[in-house]
């Protein structure tokens, strides 16, 4: 999900895309994401937009907390036949009336309790909005076409909240989202050199998935480090739709595919229980890792309802596929590691064989814990918490699933041939009545 609400996107009309030829190569898909999250418009206010409707209502901007002393000010137009349009601001409260008691009819509409409400002629003269709030509270922007006529609106919006002396362009429950990502980006990196320190102390027992486990913190810490600066530009600006936009969209899906591809990895047991892919799996990875990176960033940057819908179908197939995939390599490797049917690289002893059966069990308790993450903060967000502290989900969320990681991190970090990792090459494997007897152990 977006780290900013709804309410901040831009409404400014995207650029026509250029045709670009597609190749499956993973990795061209992978360059053309990269090169597409750099090139975009920039718009110059929070809400500018335009388009043509029929409905008795249009949605200008979906949701903005403002503060006590914020502001909606700018221009609006609109062009058609003679009919009564006004631009609504209504609250919370007055939203719910609206949707659920569906005042829907023409005279309701137009005169439906809102916070603020403001004539629009129809002949395109352009009129001035400026409405200061009293009260905090979750506002929306709705144009109300009372008629049904067909027209022609064009809406160039700035939402403010008072900051100090000046103003900033974020909503009220999104302010805090910059010192909650430098925690983060901190506790991330605090995970990063320690785990960098493990690499070196025991470096002769490192494999490449332990390298990959390196690279994929690394990452998110990169990309901690474009949401703060996306964060603080939005603020002063309060331009969503910008280069650094794309970027932060972008690095977000390339950090959730990294830690997926990470436990991607572990769960197949890549450097682990053997030493390299199957040429399938070294086939399809590449181009999977693609297609995800591709759909997770048309989703973020989208803009029109009906494709985004489209987008976000195709990224949560492939995000299954891979969950899926998951699923199946642990218990795989969990069996083979219980049958000593696995011979580790580097001819590992029983005591290694049944340490490292050991660590994927936790893999697998972690990941169901994983797993069941987003139904739980799903309750916490509709159940628990007020719209005021929404940014308290992307907290718990990153907390948990940094938790998560540690811990499988914890389970796998290379170790001298006293607990499993490789051992060396002259030591003995353990006799097959050692390794049953142990195996045995551990299924009770």
């Amino acid at each position: 999900p977006p780290r900013l609400a709804p309410a901040m996107k831009d409404r400014a009309n995207p650029p026509k895309a250029s045709k670009c030829r597609l190749t499956s190569s993973g990795y061209r898909i992978f360059l053309f994401v990269a090169i597409a999250a750099c090139m975009s418009n920039v718009s110059a206010r929070v809400t500018h937009g335009s388009g043509e409707t029929r409905l008795h209502s249009e949605i200008i901007e979906s949701s903005f907390g403002f503060e006590s002393g914020g502001r909606l000010r700018g221009t609006i137009q609109v062009f058609g036949a003679e009919t009564d349009t006004y631009l609504l601001l209504i609250s919370m409260d007055q939203w719910r009336v609206y949707r659920f008691e569906e005042i829907r009819s023409t005279p309701a509409l137009c005169f439906t309790p809102c916070t603020a409400r403001v004539a629009i002629p129809a002949n395109g003269t352009k009129q001035a909005v400026d409405i200061t709030l009293d009260d905090l509270d979750l506002y929306r922007a709705l144009l109300a076409n009372c008629n049904g006529a067909k027209i022609e609106y064009k809406a160039d919006l700035t939402f403010t909240n008072p900051d100090g002396d000046g103003e900033t362009h974020l909503s009220y429950e999104d302010q805090p989202l910059i010192d909650v990502n430098l925690a983060l980006l901190l506790l991330y990196t605090a995970l990063l050199l320690p785990w960098l320190a493990c690499l070196r102390v025991n470096y002769s027992y490192v494999t490449a998935i332990h390298k990959l486990m390196a690279i994929a913190i690394a990452v998110k810490v990169f990309e901690l480090s474009i949401t703060i600066s996306f964060l603080k530009e939005v603020r002063h600006t309060g331009v969503q739709r910008s280069p650094l936009g794309n970027l932060d969209a972008f690095t977000r899906v390339l950090s959730s595919g990294f830690a997926l591809g990470t436990l991607l990895f572990i769960a197949l047991g890549w450097s682990l229980t053997r030493r390299r892919l199957s040429e399938r799996e070294r086939q399809m990875l590449p181009s999977s890792f693609g297609a995800y990176l591709l759909f997770g960033t048309l989703y973020n940057t989208c803009e029109e309802p009906n494709i985004c819908g489209a987008y976000l179908l195709s990224f949560y197939v492939i995000k299954f596929l891979v969950t899926f995939c998951i699923i199946v390599g642990l218990n795989t490797n969990i069996e083979r590691l219980r049958s000593g049917t696995v011979e580790l690289p580097g001819r590992g002893s029983a005591a290694q064989v049944y340490e490292l059966m050991l660590a994927y069990m936790r893999y697998r308790w972690a990941f169901l814990a994983y797993l069941i993450l987003p139904i739980a903060l799903m309750f916490i967000e509709f159940s628990v918490l007020s719209w005021k502290y929404m940014w308290l989900v992307t907290l718990l969320n990153e907390l948990f699933t940094v938790s998560v990681y540690a811990y499988v991190y914890a389970a796998f970090a290379p170790r001298k041939p006293t607990r499993f990792a490789l051992v060396d090459m002259n030591s003995s494997a353990g006799s097959g009545e050692n390794r049953s007897t142990m195996m045995e152990g551990a299924s009770d």
